[in-house]
């Protein structure tokens, strides 16, 4: 049987994306980068991820129309991200109006990863409890949620912290490198850090009073509008918690990409490169991490 030409998909795609595109320049300048553009960049950034995932599952196969394919995807989305100006990074932020750009740029960044994410985590907990109702034993439903729910977790984030990787070698040694074990052993390990955040309640938004202020006056402000105080004060000491550890998660998973696409390359990455991705990543973690923190610590 001879296999479907979607060749015409991603020309007809390229042609109206980059054809047909009469949009104005976008500012270099990354503090003049708005909320939605800087969302569709990281949407853009995880489509390319996707695709190199798929890349990569055709070097594993020798499955030349999954390469093909892949590097087509990413082609498409690495054009888009061309077309749009970066956000701000950490060593850039100057003043209070900075610092307020880098968080909700912050946001618009997590968004993506969350909602791909958490929805799967959450069917595969219920998938996994229906699955187990049948079992005869005490706590099954609980196991089978709980294995279902990081099952859902891991896979997304697998696939895309794989194509991540996949990306960063390419990117130091060439096109033409291959390693796709290296790739999957650290897209493994990156996922499976993320099903431990998302098991302690961790991820989107942000706490922002809690640079400047106390637990109590924080907690004092949410019960003048109404919060009761018990309520108010779990919800921010979990924020708080939640921040920390989504942001050192964050980093970590930052050094395992690059540590993995260093010792696949023999190639390590440029001078302050690393040390500037960690704090960011790192930051934009701790970002993440307070309003489930404060949602989970609240129901709690």
């Amino acid at each position: 049987k001879k296999p479907v030409d979607d060749s015409i998909f991603f020309e007809e795609q390229n042609e109206k994306r980059f054809f047909n595109d009469t949009a104005p320049p976008v500012s270099d300048d990354p503090r003049n980068q708005r909320f939605f553009p800087v969302l569709s960049r990281t949407i853009d950034e995880l489509q390319a991820s996707g695709w190199a995932g798929v890349r990569v599952l055709g070097e594993t196969f020798n499955s030349e129309r999954l390469i093909d394919a892949g590097n087509r995807g990413i082609a498409v989305n690495e054009a888009q991200i061309a077309k749009r100006g970066r956000p701000l990074i950490a060593e850039e932020v100057e003043d209070l109006g900075d610092a307020m750009t880098f968080v909700k740029q912050g946001i618009a960044q997590i968004i993506p990863s969350v909602a791909v994410s958490m929805p799967t985590a959450i069917y595969g907990a219920k998938a996994g409890a229906l699955a187990s109702a049948a079992v005869p034993v005490p706590g099954a439903r609980v196991v089978g949620a709980a294995v279902g729910g990081a099952l859902g977790a891991f896979l997304p984030s697998f696939f895309l912290s794989t194509g991540e990787i996949d990306r960063e070698m390419k990117a130091r040694a060439g096109d033409d490198f291959e390693s796709p074990g290296a790739a999957m052993a650290g897209g493994a390990m990156v996922a499976s850090l993320d099903v431990a955040s998302i098991a302690f309640g961790l991820k989107p938004l942000i706490p922002v009073l809690l640079k400047k202020t106390t637990l109590k006056e924080v907690a004092d402000k949410l019960v003048s509008e109404g919060v009761e105080r018990g309520v108010a004060q779990a919800a921010v000491a979990q924020a708080v918690k939640a921040s920390v550890i989504e942001g050192a998660t964050e980093a970590t998973q930052e050094g395992i990409e690059d540590f993995m696409a260093e010792s696949a390359t023999g190639l390590a990455s440029e001078e302050g490169q690393l040390q500037s991705s960690l704090l960011n990543a790192f930051l934009l973690g701790a970002i993440g991490g307070g309003t489930l923190g404060s949602v989970s610590g609240a129901i709690t």
